[in-house]
């Protein structure tokens, strides 16, 4: 089934590729493939390559009434087919004072959701997480315990998701779940360089499906700023191609994927050469859209109307969004955030 991936990611990293280039032929959706719910900005991390973290982003925090959530949830339900809904934000959705509601709602709507998290809670989550039927969980897991503790900004970060991992792998198997599947997701750094090979041979002994390494997502302005963290020389990009090859090589255990997907010669372009212009190729409007805490709902820093005040399909098939993927298939949508953003092909 095409979009019948585990996770988010795994469906969204089709856009990054030319595969599904036949739904351009259309600004408008006759199905919405997926639904990303940001439930709210509230975050237990101080992660250091994000500006949200307890509290730390310059908007005031946002919670989503739960009144707004459930009706999202219910049009949801009530389309013909219906879309996968992946909680998510700039925040962590298991700190949403509404969650379990939520998970308990999609499974009476009978609707595929799945959930991008830091793990930390997943521990108390567990049972609720398999009983609700949840299909995908995307951790996010940078490093060891040290490399974990320094990104997030709490000691024992590492132990909480491995804790976590594990509860809910017993929670499946006492409920005799094969869901949710759980992947990892690594973001791949200057800081972390060393250790991806460590990471990857201790991590995908876990009782997960896949693992993904993340290329980091960056403006123009933030690889001037952000030099910390990216990857700055061609010594440094030469090193990441080859732990890249080195993990296609092997027989891991687990899949292991690379997110985006660079093709071979465009790491070294893709992060020091800020002239380089790959190919314009998107789909990501096609795919999904996604509902901020206010309701606003929107797309590569644009937004196209308040569920609010209109029907969620009313929305994406709206005048704006349609004006959108318009531009968007002509290649007449370039934004700053396009610049290096992970939906894009890179050839």
């Amino acid at each position: 089934m095409l979009f019948g991936k585990r996770d988010l990611k795994s469906l969204l990293m089709l856009t990054s590729g030319n595969l599904l280039s036949f739904l351009k032929v259309s600004s408008r959706l006759f199905f919405l493939p997926s639904i990303v719910i940001f439930p709210s900005s509230m975050c237990n991390y101080r992660c250091s390559m994000c500006v949200h973290g307890m509290g730390r982003g310059a908007e005031p925090l946002e919670i989503m009434p739960f009144e707004l959530l459930e009706g999202i949830i219910s049009q949801c339900a009530a389309l013909l087919i219906k879309p996968r809904v992946h909680f998510s934000g700039y925040g962590e959705p298991l700190m949403y004072p509404q969650i379990l509601q939520a998970m308990q709602l999609c499974a009476a709507k009978k609707l595929t959701f799945g959930m991008t998290t830091n793990g930390h809670l997943l521990e108390r989550h567990a049972q609720d997480l398999v009983q609700n039927g949840c299909h995908a969980l995307n951790i996010s897991v940078h490093g060891n315990a040290e490399r974990q503790a320094e990104v997030t900004g709490v000691t024992n970060a590492l132990e909480m998701q491995l804790r976590g991992i594990a509860a809910v792998d017993e929670a499946k198997r006492n409920q005799k779940s094969a869901s949710p599947h759980m992947a990892l997701n690594c973001v791949m750094s200057r800081e972390n360089l060393s250790q991806l090979r460590e990471f990857l041979h201790e991590r995908e002994d876990l009782p997960i499906s896949s693992i993904t390494f993340q290329h980091l997502i960056f403006t123009r302005q933030e690889a001037r700023d952000q030099k910390k963290f990216l990857f700055s020389s061609r010594e440094e990009t030469a090193a990441l191609q080859e732990f890249m090859d080195y993990a296609h090589s092997r027989k891991n255990r687990v899949r292991v994927n690379f997110f985006p997907r660079l093709s071979q010669g465009a790491v070294e372009p893709y992060y020091l050469d800020p002239l380089h212009s790959f190919g314009a190729s998107c789909l990501l409007p096609w795919i999904t859209a996604i509902v901020y805490p206010s309701g606003t709902v929107g797309l590569c820093g644009k937004t196209f109307g308040n569920a609010k005040d209109s029907p969620l399909w009313d929305i994406v098939n709206g005048t704006s969004m349609r004006s959108f993927r318009r531009a968007v298939a002509k290649g007449l949508f370039q934004s700053e955030e396009c610049f290096r953003c992970c939906h894009r092909h890179y050839d």
